[in-house]
């Protein structure tokens, strides 16, 4: 019982620590997929002026 309870949090933590670190990347202005935005089709999506 106390296994399942531990692993549980551990990946609640963890879907947590990555929705954050999307979120933070977003609000810097760096986009989803890690390549450049030169020839992205989404980049006028992604990069709102």
């Amino acid at each position: 019982m106390i296994a399942t309870v531990i692993i549980t949090v551990i990946i609640f933590a963890l879907v947590a620590w990555v929705i954050v670190s999307k979120i933070r990347n977003k609000k810097k202005g760096h986009g989803g997929c890690g390549c450049g935005c030169s020839h992205c089709a989404m980049s006028d999506i992604c990069h709102k002026e």
